[in-house]
Order: C-alpha cells, then sequence, then structure tokens
C-alpha cells in the first residue's frame, strides 16, 4: 500500500488555493490597517516585528484550520482507508 499525496483531489486543491488567498487578504489588511509602508525609515523594522507578531498567529490559525479540513477531505476518500481486517501481508495461507 503506497503512501497518499497530501493534495490529490479537486476539492483539495480548491482548499489550498483558497487558504492562500484568505492568508494573502488577511495579511495585506493587516499590513495596511498598520500603516506599515508609511512610517519612517528608522521605525519600519520595529513597524514589521509588530506586524509579524500579529500575522503569525493568524497565519497559524489559517492554517490548522485548512490541515484539519485537508485530513478530513483526504480521510472521506475511501480508496486509501486502513482496514486491519483485510491486511493479508502476512497471510501464510497458499
Amino acid at each position: 500500500m503506497g503512501t497518499k499525496p497530501l493534495v490529490e483531489t479537486e476539492t483539495q486543491v480548491y482548499l489550498v488555493v483558497t487558504s492562500a488567498i484568505l492568508m494573502g487578504f488577511s495579511f495585506g489588511l493587516v499590513f495596511g490597517i498598520l500603516d506599515v509602508e508609511d512610517e519612517k525609515a528608522s521605525n519600519i523594522k520595529l513597524a514589521m516585528m509588530r506586524e509579524e507578531n500579529i500575522c503569525y498567529p493568524i497565519g497559524a490559525i489559517f492554517g490548522a484550520i485548512a490541515t484539519v479540513v485537508n485530513q478530513q477531505l483526504r480521510e472521506d476518500n475511501g480508496d486509501y482507508a486502513f482496514d486491519p481486517l483485510d491486511d493479508d501481508v502476512l497471510d501464510d495461507d497458499f
């Protein structure tokens, strides 16, 4: 039995694309709300660190949700379901 790819179905591809778009939108929104682009050159590093501190949890939440949904989609496809009673690798009957 081979390993199942992380993204296989069309629904999973849509999930990955949608989550990437939502993450990009939220990061851009935070960047715009904090006015990082309008900071003075001397404060730009501090402003970027402040933005990172806000964006990391957002990215973790979006990533966790996408991971859970993707795993659920992988398990819903019965082609790779694990059935211990169906395993005949060590079957001694010839």
